[in-house]
């Protein structure tokens, strides 16, 4: 619900469209993942940095974190 609620903040109905299409692919993905506790500490540290810049209002930061916890999620996928 996390992820949903921040494509709908987002406004951007590329981002929308790309997630209406496809986001139940990614969703059956990582249901598929094996998260270990480490990992989810990781993921869950990451969402709270994300939440923190957006708190702050600080869009610069709020974008770095946003690409570094999607680009995280590639070490999750490769445990498939």
């Amino acid at each position: 619900r996390l992820h949903q609620y921040w494509i709908e903040l987002a406004g951007n109905r590329y981002l929308r469209e790309f997630f209406d299409q496809n986001g139940i692919f990614f969703q059956t993905l990582f249901d598929r993942a094996i998260l270990d506790a480490d990992m989810m500490a990781r993921i869950a540290g990451e969402h709270r940095a994300i939440l923190q810049t957006l708190l702050d209002r600080d869009e610069s930061a709020a974008r770095r974190a946003l690409c570094e916890h999607i680009r995280g999620q590639q070490a999750h996928l490769a445990l498939l």
